[in-house]
């Protein structure tokens, strides 16, 4: 997302997406990376170009509010799942001790909120999905008591956290402008060009990374004078940025022949991040997300 400067949000369809819209829009504002389009300016300028309102909503019509709002992306997405549950039980024991024991019931109220989101991000010159997130919240909150009802939980209050924990799990993918990840990027003086792919990826260009590194697999691949190992960090680093750009098969590919040359565990976490994305994009894909 470096790379994007103006965002707007396109439209989160679902129980309570507009709530959801406006939490992201807040929470991208307050980064002070992005200039924030925001939904009056939008209606304005479609209200003046004659196009329905709900327009917004259809990446279809991005390209060109894009052009006329001076928006970069859009951020669009559909709530999967919003909703809270509650659950009592009991179970009977004893009370007190010694002469003075009787019998009573321990009663338990648990609450759980789930709030789960497909998001997307639609780059406005081309129209094509740059960037996507299935984001899970959670929260929940148990009271007890005996022989009779447990405290009321509030509800309400664990839809909102649920909601701020799936917004910051989107944050954490857009917002940063440098790799804060579990994992690792592989460089060697041999291969300069990996430390130039590097820090590309921390910038968050990753197809002009994903370049760079196939350059740089591709000549450590004919250079004999590589070990394995130093060949094997040029198809892991190559892996990895495949992975972020969505190309999950060859991504995946890439990284288990890294192994292969050089059995490192970390890369065994790099390709279960790849997994990982690409569930989120096959969830997506589920939701009738395109």
């Amino acid at each position: 997302m470096t790379k994007y400067k103006t965002v707007a949000i396109g439209g989160i369809a679902g129980p309570n997406g507009s709530l959801i819209s406006e939490e992201i829009n807040t929470a991208i504002f307050e980064t002070g990376k992005f200039k924030v389009i925001d939904r009056e300016h939008l209606e304005r300028i479609m209200h003046e170009q004659r196009m329905s309102v709900t327009d917004s909503f259809d990446e279809r019509t991005a390209v060109r509010l894009g052009k006329l709002a001076g928006v970069q992306v859009f951020i669009f997405g559909t709530v999967a799942d919003y909703k809270y549950k509650e659950n009592k039980s009991y179970r009977r024991g004893t009370c007190g001790s010694g002469s003075e024991r009787y019998p009573c019931t321990f009663y338990m109220r648990k609450g759980e909120a789930n709030v789960k989101v497909g998001l997307r991000i639609v780059d406005t010159a081309t129209g094509m999905v740059v960037a996507m997130k299935v984001v899970n919240g959670a929260a929940t909150n148990t009271t007890n008591a005996t022989d009779e009802e447990p405290p009321l939980i509030d509800g309400d209050s664990l839809l909102e956290i649920a909601r701020g924990s799936a917004v910051s799990q989107f944050m954490a993918m857009i917002a940063p402008y440098e790799i804060d990840l579990t994992i690792t990027l592989y460089k060697d003086s041999k291969i300069p060009t990996l430390a130039t792919g590097i820090e590309y990826a921390k910038q968050g260009d990753w197809r002009e990374a994903v370049n760079i590194f196939r350059d740089a697999t591709n000549a450590a691949a004919e250079n004999q004078e590589l070990s394995d190992k130093q060949v094997s960090m040029a198809y892991y680093d190559y892996g990895i940025a495949l992975g972020f750009i969505g190309r999950y098969d060859e991504g995946i590919k890439m990284v288990d022949h890294a192994f292969h040359l050089n059995p490192e565990p970390d890369y065994k976490q790099g390709k279960s991040m790849i997994v990982e994305f690409k569930k989120d994009a096959m969830k997506l894909k589920e939701q009738g997300v395109k």
